[in-house]
């Protein structure tokens, strides 16, 4: 029982601020706690630093109470407000989710569209074109078109 009368001692002490105007109740909630440490204290002494300690319980449970219930409801506004933007941005997730599905439909729609107009137009290049484009592949590749004329070169005009 003095172990614990002594804790609450310090308990008490320690929950007033060190700087707050209640300075002088901590010095001597302190002083309280030290002196309960000592063994050679008188048993009327002792009541009366427990009866120093039952006043001061009581003056500070009020205060505690209102702490909790101002600390308990800043926790429930957090909690509030979290569960708010979570809410927020499981809504945008979605709302992104149906934008690409909704571009990914339309793209493949495009896409399907194309090739319905492609199928229904076997021949899209002209003859002229389709030359034109073996000509410059022709020429990528460095294979001479059968339609070039070959230049004779000086060895050839000099009949050697």
């Amino acid at each position: 029982m003095l172990l614990g009368t002594v804790i609450e001692a310090e308990c008490l002490a320690a929950s007033i601020e060190a700087d707050g105007p209640d300075v002088a109740r901590r010095t001597r909630l302190e002083g309280v706690a030290e002196s309960l440490r000592d063994p050679t204290l008188t048993p009327q002494k002792r009541r009366m630093l427990q009866m120093l300690l039952a006043a001061e319980r009581k003056r500070q449970e009020p205060l505690w109470r209102q702490c909790e219930r101002d600390r308990l409801r800043q926790a429930d506004e957090q909690s509030r407000l979290w569960r708010d933007w979570l809410r927020e941005q499981e809504r945008e997730r979605r709302r992104r989710e149906r934008r690409a599905e909704a571009s990914e439909r339309d793209a493949l729609a495009a896409a399907d569209a194309e090739s319905r107009r492609a199928a229904a137009q076997p021949h899209m290049l002209s003859g002229r074109a389709v030359d034109c484009i073996v000509d410059r592949i022709n020429e990528a590749v460095d294979i001479p078109l059968m339609s070039e004329t070959r230049k004779p070169t000086s060895l050839q005009r000099m009949g050697g």
